[in-house]
């Protein structure tokens, strides 16, 4: 009896690892985004007050997606810009970013995103700031 519960004790030892830790790693995972998408909540906002991104949009009520260029150029006048901790422009999974903006009335909007780890844009694990918000083709 003691041999049979003795090899009965280590696959389910295992097991329960492996589950703690898939679960650690998915919660470092999420805290991650978190923070990336709190960090772009943070550029979009000082973005929106640049001069450089009102005159990038115009008075167009249309999304103007950003080259890299213009990109590169509006978050070299952003200090301390660096969500990925990788470079300046490219996400948690070193995809580029990607900025839209339209300029409706007085104000600037803008629409931050990156493909995600599959590096497709359009599925589900897209990271967009605004959340949910339709990404301009």
């Amino acid at each position: 009896m003691l041999k049979s519960t003795k090899y009965f004790v280590l696959p389910i030892t295992i097991l329960i690892l492996c589950g703690i830790v898939s679960f650690v790693y998915y919660q470092w995972r999420l805290l991650e985004e978190n923070g990336y998408h709190s960090c772009l909540t943070s550029v979009a906002s000082e973005i929106q007050k640049l001069d450089a991104a009102k005159n990038l949009a115009g008075n167009n009520k249309d999304w103007k997606i950003l080259s890299e260029e213009e990109i590169n150029s509006l978050t070299s006048q952003i200090h301390d810009y660096n969500c990925s901790g990788n470079n300046e422009n490219l996400d948690l999974w070193n995809n580029k970013i990607n900025i839209a903006l339209r300029k409706p009335k007085d104000r600037v909007e803008i629409i931050i995103w990156s493909n995600g780890a599959d590096k497709i844009s359009g599925t589900g694990d897209d990271l967009v700031f605004p959340f949910e918000e339709k990404i301009p083709q």
